[in-house]
């Protein structure tokens, strides 16, 4: 009993308030490629787009911001992320998915960026990653 009663704090702190902020996409210098997505594609069908962040503990997905800029060519992704305010959570390495579906109507040469942050090496900083997509 007296176990249960000292992890119950653990499993209260996910529940308490939570702050949101863009997720990260670098960790301690893993510049992973973060994008799951195809690099060529068909005018007017559906693409399955999804972008991995790193987190752990008490770290969950909360939504992806999709901007389709058809006069640029640009798909833009801003991955979202949440965590407990003043919680102690464990320090396990996550990676959470964020998926959308996007349908580009034109042909030619997209670009699809996703926006995220760097942590760990050097200051906390916003990076932007590009990945080429063809549209037939």
């Amino acid at each position: 009993m007296r176990w249960l009663v000292a992890l119950l704090p653990l499993a209260t702190a996910c529940a308490d308030d939570r702050v949101v902020e863009v997720g990260v996409v670098e960790y301690y210098g893993d510049a992973s490629d973060v994008l799951d997505a195809p690099t060529t594609a068909r005018a007017g069908e559906p693409i399955q787009l999804r972008v991995m962040t790193f987190g752990g503990g008490c770290i969950e997905t909360v939504y992806l911001d999709v901007d389709v800029d058809v006069e640029d060519a640009t798909v833009e992704l801003t991955p979202y992320d949440s965590h407990p305010v003043d919680a102690v959570c464990t320090d396990d390495l996550r990676y959470l998915m964020h998926e959308t579906e996007v349908t580009l109507e034109s042909a030619g040469a997209w670009t699809v960026r996703v926006h995220g942050r760097r942590v760990g090496s050097g200051p906390e900083t916003l990076v932007e990653k590009t990945y080429p997509l063809v549209v037939d």
